[in-house]
């Protein structure tokens, strides 16, 4: 509430936040509609939120990008944050979704990439795919939630990856009818009332590695099977690479030891007769950073796909090349230099020959590469 005093005239009157009127839609030819909505976009592949939303965002347009720039989606406890249906290769990004049925659901999909989102409070489950393939969900944080993460009948070939996931009340992680041959790897799974749950229709092929099980109330990991068909899956790695931590282990192995000195038990934790770790972590997974070079070449491969002017894409392209073969040469100041180049490129072209959020977007990556570099 702000009070305002004029000459002795006493207004009073509320603040409210913008307020989007009804679901909003980016419809099928790249239009925002309701056109007041608080999302912009220059080019009609990616949009950006520019202030908070209280409705659902319905996606009808394949290969785009929606990039929440740290703002909230917020429902009023019921419907599906993000929702898609037969369309590909959305990605979801850097937004707080919150107080609907589903944060983000998505059926019959391909190519779609959901990273570095917070997915909170809502009923049924924080991300749910449906008839999805070849999709990413990667760097969210998943909390308070009922089910954490779902994959729900023929989700195949999937990565679900570097996800925290805690506090939700029912799974962290649930996968079930027929979803095979995903990877579920690096993810933090702690204090959810079960930590991933397989089944009761089976699932299989899917390999479950590098995640930290921890103190999920009822268990780690159960498999349920409804009409004796068995779901199989892969839950290590091999050695020496190992398979996932589990907050339970020393309890239900307590005369276990390690095996050498690679940090591994030399006991399988057993989840049912078809599915064990055979190399289970004796400490929490830590993942192993990217190297400058990696970072580099998949930034190369980002400004590849964005379908830029050649003049253009080559020439940031080349500067990134050069920073490569520096590297290549042991050249470690000569790549920052490059890159510090790259960078003062990439600001030259902000609102000229590439959007705001692309440049930004090049900068702080260039940025991340530098400081590994330094590292």
């Amino acid at each position: 509430m702000l009070t305002l005093t004029l000459i002795g005239v006493t207004l009073i009157f509320s603040v409210r936040p913008a307020m989007a009127s009804g679901t909003i839609y980016i419809r099928a030819d790249g239009s925002i509609d309701p056109p007041t909505a608080p999302i912009s976009s220059l080019d009609d592949i990616t949009y950006t939120f520019t202030d908070d939303i209280y409705d659902s965002i319905v996606v009808e347009r394949s290969n785009i990008i929606i990039d929440g720039n740290g703002h909230t989606l917020q429902g009023s406890g019921s419907g599906k944050g993000f929702s898609w249906n037969s369309i590909n290769n959305v990605t979801v990004k850097r937004t707080n979704i919150k107080d609907f049925q589903y944060g983000i659901f998505f059926l019959t999909s391909s190519d779609s990439n959901i990273f570095e989102n917070t997915v909170a409070n809502n009923s049924w489950a924080g991300i749910f795919l449906v008839h999805a393939e070849n999709s990413s969900v990667f760097g969210n944080f998943v909390t308070n939630n009922n089910c954490g993460i779902g994959l729900e009948i023929e989700v195949n070939f999937n990565r679900i990856v570097g996800n925290k996931i805690v506090n939700n009340s029912a799974d962290g992680i649930f996968v079930n009818d027929q979803s095979n041959h995903n990877s579920i790897t690096e993810n933090y799974v702690a204090g959810n009332a079960g930590g991933i749950y397989i089944g009761p229709l089976p699932c299989s092929g899917n390999f479950i590695f590098h995640n930290d099980f921890i103190n999920n109330a009822n268990y780690q990991a159960i498999i349920a099977s409804m009409y004796g068909e068995p779901s199989i899956n892969t839950w290590d790695d091999g050695y020496p690479s190992g398979g996932n931590y589990w907050s339970d282990y020393i309890s239900r192995y307590s005369e276990a030891q390690g095996l050498d000195d690679s940090g591994i038990w030399n006991t399988p934790y057993n989840i049912d007769e078809n599915n064990q770790d055979n190399y289970p972590l004796m400490e929490p997974w830590t993942p192993t950073p990217p190297t400058p070079t990696e970072v580099l070449e998949e930034l190369i491969e980002t400004i590849e796909a964005w379908n830029l002017p050649k003049g253009t894409e080559n020439s940031l392209t080349s500067k990134l090349e050069e920073a490569l073969h520096a590297l290549d040469k042991g050249n470690e100041n000569g790549a920052s230099h490059k890159l510090t180049s790259f960078i003062n490129h990439a600001l030259a072209l902000r609102d000229k020959k590439l959007t705001e959020e692309q440049a930004d977007f090049l900068i702080s990556d260039a940025q991340r590469i530098i400081d590994l570099i330094n590292e």
